[in-house]
């Protein structure tokens, strides 16, 4: 957030993160799946590099464990799915301080055909936050076969953000959070169509988004620091259309092609009489993306571009690639990252990466 006069900075960031899950058939129509998760952070921010270490210095150590127990149940007509999830978060931060909070959520779902051509899914999520208490989130989607190949969709939900320990308690010279800030209320709905018929897939979608209490960082004049606020609703109109093509020049040669297009209109509803903001000025407005992905046998390649055009500041298209091979259970990949090295923003006047390589192995034992 200090850029571009952050030229020395540098972070070092340490994480350790572990999940254990597993899967049990109780009965024929019956399913539980328990999961814990541990993850720690240690962030060290250094904005004046390693010269001077008493001053612009960040240190944050983050801890949380989750657990969770879901389950589904087949019946005659449809499944119900139900379960419940809790997480403990904690921090202990020089510019943050100190700050733990607990949340634990149940849901309910219930999944079911109608008719031979009418599927619908109705589920509900009751949560609570030690910070912001109780919360339900209700939702429903549904599509319809017109064709066997040939489907409409639809959906309407609520959810929730909750503000991170960043929004509420940053304490920096030119960041300050909001200790008062409420949690972000979403409604959204989507209408569309799916077309899926031998090699082709495409997709349509119009969409809405409202979001309450819309959390920004903002501030009057150039003199006065960041701060976490409240800044009113948040509309968003938006379009989504994507295709994807394949092409089986034999049985161990194909050629995937993915292209896919984006629209979004935002809008803010509640006035707001600061002068600058970091985040809805760099809202996205158009999206173009491709993909062409090559397999013979085990050797894969994939190009990848994006073109992205926000609300200020200029255009730009970022080109991906990666190769790799399988050999046994080893896999060897080169990926590289902004390939034409293009110089981009996507929020304030933060640089994202120039050009960046990547060789490794993964290896797969089961």
């Amino acid at each position: 957030m200090s850029a571009p006069t952050d030229k020395n900075a540098t972070e070092i960031v340490q994480t350790t993160f572990a999940n254990i899950q597993s899967n049990h058939q109780i009965t024929d129509s019956w399913k539980i799946m328990p999961r814990v998760t541990y993850r720690y952070n240690y962030d060290d921010y250094r904005y004046l590099g390693n010269s001077n270490l008493t001053v612009g210095r960040s240190q944050h150590y983050t801890n949380s464990i989750a657990g969770e127990l879901n389950s589904t149940v087949k019946l005659s007509k449809g499944e119900i799915g139900f379960g419940a999830e809790f997480r403990n978060e904690n921090i202990h931060s020089s510019n943050i301080g100190d700050h733990d909070r607990d949340n634990v959520g149940l849901y309910a779902e219930y999944r079911t055909s109608f008719t031979e051509k009418l599927d619908v899914n109705i589920g509900t999520y009751l949560n609570y936050n030690s910070d912001y208490k109780w919360q339900i989130y209700p939702g429903i989607d549904a599509s319809y076969a017109i064709t066997d190949a040939f489907k409409i969709i639809g959906n309407v939900g609520t959810s929730q953000r909750i503000p991170s320990f960043t929004d509420l308690y940053l304490k920096q010279t030119g960041n300050i959070g909001n200790p008062d800030l409420d949690s972000e209320n979403a409604f959204q709905s989507e209408v569309g169509f799916k077309y899926n018929k031998k090699a082709l897939s495409l997709n349509a979608n119009y969409f809405y988004r409202k979001i309450e209490n819309y959390i920004d960082w903002m501030r009057n004049e150039t003199t006065v620091p960041w701060q976490s606020q409240n800044t009113g609703d948040l509309n968003t109109n938006g379009i989504n259309l994507r295709g994807t093509y394949r092409f089986d020049f034999s049985k161990d040669s194909r050629l995937n092609i993915l292209l896919g297009y984006t629209y979004l209109d935002s809008e803010f509803k509640t006035a707001r009489t600061e002068t600058y903001s970091k985040y809805a000025i760099s809202s996205l407005k158009h999206q173009i993306t491709n993909t062409i992905d090559y397999q013979f046998r085990n050797l894969s390649v994939m190009f990848a571009t994006r073109f992205n055009e926000r609300i200020t500041g200029p255009s730009y298209w970022v080109n991906d690639f990666r190769v790799s091979q399988a050999i046994n259970k080893f896999t060897i990949f080169l990926d590289g990252q902004n390939i034409f090295n293009a110089t981009y923003y996507e929020v304030g006047a933060v640089p994202l990466p120039s050009r960046w390589f990547t060789l490794g192995v993964k290896l797969v034992t089961f």
